[in-house]
């Protein structure tokens, strides 16, 4: 009994020994494997992590191996479009066309985030129109072709850039024949920061036909900008024209530089809800000589009576004037304010229209700043001059200063401040060639409350230059100043 006891004892202590060696090893064997399983998930987890990345990852691929030809024949719209859409998912991605003509008649979509580029503007020419999106590049390539537009944004474009491409288009007919067509002539289809950087614009392919459109076809414009009212307005804001060359020759023949009509038109329609156009930059840029004008910025009143638009910059460009063509002008100006708010023209060089130079306007503008600018009427620039003025205030509260008007022997009154008040004109200098007369220098009608201080005027007349006054003026400040004769 007593063996059995103690071998039952030993028993008895043996067996929990091994059940409390189990059952510490099976939580470590259970932690070794999470930690295999964890490693194991976690690899591949990082990996198809990695895979996902590298398939959005930008990528740059080429037109050609996608069936485009570049031959000038061949139909590249299909096989081209395939290729932007081929990367699409790829933000960052580029599309490259190599040198060749890529003949699209069917135009081209080219979605957001997706770049296109070329082997330069005289190297690679999409043959067609282009619709573009936001945040992409375009550059290095010519783009356009007859009776249409070369580019046209689709709705709600931002934050996309053209940089060293040349445009080609118009002739067709309605608002969508200009080269550029940016913001919607109908519906509503906006967009905000838009860059176009030292980009080269043809003269519109089309002529305008005054006795047919009265004047409106803005589809010979080079650039047409709209706002228009529908739906609320295809808000336009943030866009920039820097270091462009607008208006050059279109290779069509005859006088083939400037423009039918405007080298750049940014318009408002009329309409129950208007946004209006906002910070527009016109920035070191040469604007050929057009046949109508070349810029007009015309804000249409809303249903209230309110002007909306501005600012805008009009800054260190050569605008070489309005007024070349034949027949009928009634709008030939340089620069035409149509209501337009917060205007900026400053350190450019404008030459002589058949009209107004500077500010001619169906309407007032209000709040204008002129300063620094070489207002040069003297020019040969094939525009034949009709005795008007040279620049025209017809708004309030601006500012006209430190600018060189200079006119030649049968230029009208230098500056005409028409129905105005409250502007500053001041540290000017003024000067003409002619010869004979009594000149006036200036001339207020129906002005008031306006100050005329510390500027030069000089003519090459035997008489002293004059500021003449008319109708219900009043109030103006008009000394000192100084003038020069002979």
């Amino acid at each position: 009994m007593g063996t059995r006891t103690s071998l039952n004892v030993v028993r008895h202590r043996v067996r929990p020994h091994h059940h409390v060696r189990a059952y510490r090893l099976a939580p470590m064997l259970a932690a070794t494997i999470a930690v295999v399983v964890t490693v194991t998930c976690v690899a591949a987890y990082r990996a198809a992590t990695a895979t996902a990345a590298a398939s959005k990852a930008p990528i740059v691929v080429t037109a050609k191996n996608y069936g485009a030809r570049g031959d000038g024949h061949h139909n590249d719209s299909q096989a081209l479009q395939h290729a932007i859409n081929a990367v699409a998912g790829r933000p960052g991605s580029t599309v490259l066309l190599p040198k060749g003509i890529y003949y699209c008649p069917a135009g081209i979509r080219l979605h957001s985030h997706v770049n296109l580029k070329g082997d330069g503007m005289a190297a690679s020419w999409l043959e067609g129109h282009l619709d573009f999106a936001s945040h992409s590049v375009v550059s290095k390539l010519k783009i356009g072709a007859a009776r249409v537009s070369a580019v046209q944004n689709l709705r709600g474009a931002s934050h996309t850039t053209f940089v060293n491409v040349r445009f080609r288009g118009g002739g067709g007919h309605g608002y969508g024949a200009a080269v550029l067509t940016l913001g919607s002539s109908s519906g509503s289809r906006g967009l905000n920061h838009v860059t176009f950087s030292h980009c080269v614009v043809e003269r519109n392919l089309g002529t305008e036909n005054w006795s047919v459109n009265g004047g409106s076809g803005r589809g010979y414009n080079d650039i047409s900008v709209y706002e228009n009212p529908a739906a609320g307005g295809s808000q336009v804001s943030d866009l920039k024209f820097v270091g462009c060359h607008v208006g050059v020759s279109n290779g069509a023949g005859g006088h083939d530089t400037g423009s039918p009509r405007a080298d750049i038109e940014v318009w408002t329609g009329t309409g129950r809800v208007v946004q209006a156009f906002h910070r527009i930059t016109l920035s070191d840029s040469v604007f050929e000589a057009s046949d109508r004008f070349c810029i007009d910025l015309s804000d249409r009143a809303t249903a209230s009576g309110k002007h909306l638009a501005g600012p805008v910059l009009i800054q260190g460009n050569l605008i070489k004037g309005a007024g070349y063509g034949t027949g009928k002008h009634p709008w030939s100006y340089s620069i035409c304010l149509e209501h337009p708010r917060d205007v900026t023209i400053r350190g450019n060089t404008i030459y002589a229209s058949a009209n107004t130079t500077v500010c001619g306007s169906a309407g007032s503008a209000s709040h204008t700043v002129i300063v620094h600018n070489t207002i040069d009427l003297s020019v040969a620039n094939g525009v034949h001059q009709t005795g008007d003025e040279a620049v025209t205030l017809k708004g309030r509260n601006s500012v006209f200063s430190h600018n060189v008007v200079k006119a030649g022997v049968d230029s009208g009154p230098l500056l005409y401040l028409k129905q105005t008040s409250r502007n500053h004109v001041t540290n000017n200098r003024f000067s003409d060639a002619r010869t004979s007369g009594n000149p006036a220098m200036v001339l207020l009608r129906d002005a008031s409350h306006n100050v005329l201080t510390h500027n030069l005027f000089s003519t090459a007349a035997g008489v002293s230059p004059r500021i003449l006054v008319q109708g219900a003026s009043a109030a103006n400040t008009l000394r000192p100043n100084t003038f020069r004769h002979g």
